[in-house]
């Protein structure tokens, strides 16, 4: 995403979430259950075959959505996941200029 994106604990993720809405900023959210006070989110499958398969359109479409910063709930720490955690890592790490 052209968005900022911001790899979270589900626990930072409602305090980041209210914070952003604070500052007056949109926030996007990619998490697996709704958030509250988001501007726009998705809703991720909890198994990482299906994460995989969702991740790049959620993104895309969180991206289109206006947001400000976009916020994704971090996956399991376990292997089967290991996948989805390298894509997340690349989409949330700056651009090289």
């Amino acid at each position: 995403p052209s968005t900022e994106l911001v790899l979270v604990s589900r626990a930072e993720l409602e305090t980041s979430v209210e914070r952003c809405a604070r500052e007056g900023r949109r926030c996007g959210v990619l998490a697996f259950d709704a958030v509250r006070g988001a501007s726009a989110s998705e809703v991720a499958p909890r198994d990482p075959g299906g994460y995989a398969q969702l991740l790049y359109a959620a993104l895309h479409r969180l991206d289109d959505a206006g947001c400000d910063v976009l916020f994704a709930e971090e996956p399991p720490d376990q292997p089967s996941w290991a996948a989805v955690r390298d894509r997340l890592r690349r989409a949330s790490a700056p651009a090289a200029n």
